[in-house]
């Protein structure tokens, strides 16, 4: 027995030091602030068990749950909470890209009956061996013309085979319906019979599963098909979508170079299939995001890259699920619903036809943008940076009266009242800036809700000049959602 102790010590030992040994080479999840090197804790454990198979994470279904139980407000990552009730309803609510959607939308319950059983989302497709897997992927989408509902009700209540449902869909969020279905069967895989592509799978739970009168409700957007990123490594974004647990994985092919994925047309975009949680290699389409990374310094640089699995400047992340509105002219889409040109030129000052977007306040969001970091000690009225000077007028920042202090991180701001060369001062109030602390200068205190660019010059996002792509008016994150794009007013 105290042979087989000190085996596994040492073993325990070989691993700690491996680990150690491969983190500096960045095999490890280094980059801050997901290294907590500033506690004892050892990290790796806060996401992943000590002992398991592979990768195995403490909390399943994605990694949804396991990022959301650091992003809460009392949690870990409290600066940056996240909510399920907050995932955007396009039109309707929210202010979050949802985490639980894919090509064949996402899914809502009520059971007041109690139903175990539930139900997935997905797309009829047949894969086309004589194309490409890229574009096999690029068709998996809802081929709908429009949103669209679908609601289920289960009429006999039972498991698969023996329960039954009828359905209907609406293309107005519910106001008006289709009439009932007749009575259909539940099954593994059943597809709605109304010209879409659109399918779902019914999963057993403790019998009976499907209780009387319980209902599901599908919400599926057009034009959004399955990530076609599939290189067989970090970045590969088509592994990480999340299969939920009785999802068939109905995608199955082998490319070129022998890289076999088993996937699914049920999955649904999880936090890891856009965030990369251990690098920040990546740039991101913030403008205010670092615009150099050193891999050869572990645990050093890279802090508000926004994790991102494949490089974002240019809304290339965006565009892997989003293809489909990757044109270069205005084009009609049904009827007078029309898609924007993507990547095409936005001049820097006002033509005939174009004008710079400014902040709802009227202030010229391009000519006062900045950031930095704090160099004095703890403050709740000032905020100190030696490496600036807001008196000087040949600064495109200089006079920064009425526009707000944003501290990066915290969700807070105050409108700066006063300011010497190296401060900005604001009213008192619940803002505390200590030394080191990132900050932003911004016309209405939300640098989320600013137009940003590709500027090709500079190799990164700007709120002056550039490119039009899709983060030039949608949100990822503290977005707008009860408009059709995010506006001022969050």
């Amino acid at each position: 027995m105290i042979n087989i102790v000190i085996k596994r010590l040492a073993i325990m030992i070989m691993i700690i030091l491996g680990i150690a040994v491969i983190g500096a080479s960045h095999a490890y999840a280094v980059d801050p602030p997901h290294n907590d090197t500033s506690t004892d804790t050892w990290w790796c454990t806060q996401c992943h068990t000590l002992y398991g198979v592979g990768t195995a994470l403490k909390t399943p279904k994605g990694n949804s749950a396991r990022c959301l139980s650091c992003h809460t407000t009392t949690g870990m990552a409290s600066n940056k909470p996240f909510t399920e009730a907050d995932e955007a309803v396009p039109g309707t609510s929210g202010i979050y890209h949802r985490w639980d959607s894919g090509p064949g939308g996402y899914i809502t319950s009520s059971t007041p009956g109690g139903s175990t059983g539930y139900i997935l989302s997905g797309i009829v497709y047949t894969w086309n061996d004589g194309d490409t897997v890229t574009n096999n992927l690029k068709n998996i989408f809802f081929n709908g013309s429009v949103p669209r509902v679908y609601e289920i009700k289960i009429t006999t209540e039972g498991n698969i085979g023996t329960a039954q449902f009828q359905w209907r869909s609406s293309d107005n969020s519910g106001t008006t319906w289709t009439a009932w279905s007749a009575n259909q069967a539940t099954a593994t895989s059943f597809a709605f019979a109304d010209g879409n592509n659109l399918k779902v799978s019914f999963v057993n739970g403790l019998s009976p599963s499907f209780k009387l009168n319980d209902t599901w409700t599908v919400k599926v957007r057009p034009q959004i098909n399955y990530p076609f990123t599939y290189f067989d490594n970090y970045a590969n974004l088509t592994k990480k979508m999340f299969k939920d647990t009785g999802a068939p994985n109905d995608i199955l092919d082998v490319d070129t170079t022998s890289y076999t994925y088993p996937a699914s047309t049920y999955g649904k975009a999880s936090c890891s299939t856009c965030h990369n949680q251990h690098y920040q290699t990546n740039m991101s389409n913030d403008p205010f995001s670092p615009s150099t990374y050193d891999s050869s310094v572990p645990f050093s640089d890279g802090a508000g890259r926004h994790y991102q699995r494949i490089p974002n400047q240019q809304n290339e992340l965006c565009l892997d699920c989003h293809s489909k509105r990757n044109i270069n002219t205005v084009r009609t889409w049904t009827g007078n619903k029309l898609s924007h040109p993507v990547g095409v030129d936005f001049p820097s000052v006002n033509t005939s036809t174009h004008s710079v977007p400014k902040e709802y306040t009227g202030v010229d969001q391009s000519n006062k943008a900045t950031s930095g970091k704090a160099t004095a000690t703890t403050n709740t009225t000032c905020l100190t940076d030696t490496a600036k000077d807001w008196t000087n007028t040949s600064n495109s920042y200089y006079n920064p009266t009425n526009l707000y202090v944003y501290l990066l991180g915290s969700g807070l701001s105050k409108q700066i009242t006063s300011y010497t060369a190296t401060q900005v001062c604001w009213a008192s109030g619940a803002l505390s800036i200590t030394s080191g602390d990132a900050y932003v200068i911004d016309a209405d205190g939300n640098p989320t809700n600013n137009f940003r660019f590709y500027d090709s010059s500079a190799g990164k996002a700007s709120f002056v000049q550039g490119k039009v792509y899709c983060l030039t008016c949608h949100g990822i994150h503290w977005a707008d959602s009860d408009q059709l794009t995010y506006d001022e007013g969050q």
